[in-house]
């Protein structure tokens, strides 16, 4: 059977609160979005047994979110797979990454994979990032991806 691959957003950001903090670089979740990841795997307790392998964008938020969704596969060994090809498609400074020493120092200690993040993951490449993205090509290479490192 071909792997199931769920899409899940971060909870809500401190973007997410006005227009104006759009402005802010990398920007973690608020605590309503600290809350809406935890309740994941209770609004949707299929996703509490059957996750094989939690992959998440670089960005502050989403790292929180799979750390906050999926503690009981955490705490059972499993990591969150930090990887680049998930990233906001978006070119706004919100949804712009950190360097990644600063991200390791953010999350040390807690069960994620920074493996696969090159140095410059954060620097956004026009054709692949902004308004005009098309993300039938970042789906092509990310889908078949994950499978693989599943397998």
């Amino acid at each position: 059977m071909p792997p199931i691959i769920h899409c899940v957003r971060h909870g809500q950001g401190v973007h997410n609160l006005s227009y104006a903090n759009h402005d802010l670089h990398d920007p973690e979740l608020t605590p309503l979005g600290e809350e809406q990841a935890q309740a994941l795997t209770t609004r949707f307790p299929e996703l509490a047994n059957n996750v094989e392998l939690i992959v998440s964008s670089p960005l502050r938020r989403t790292i929180q979110t799979a750390l906050l969704a999926f503690p009981s596969k955490l705490k059972s060994g499993m990591q969150v797979l930090a990887w680049s090809e998930v990233q906001e498609a978006s070119d706004l400074i919100c949804d712009t990454g950190s360097h990644l020493p600063d991200i390791k120092a953010r999350f040390y200690g807690l069960p994620v994979d920074f493996s696969l993040i090159e140095p410059d993951w954060y620097l956004k490449v026009a054709r692949e990032m902004g308004p005009n993205c098309s993300l039938p090509p970042r789906e092509g290479t990310a889908c078949p991806a994950m499978a693989e490192r599943k397998a």
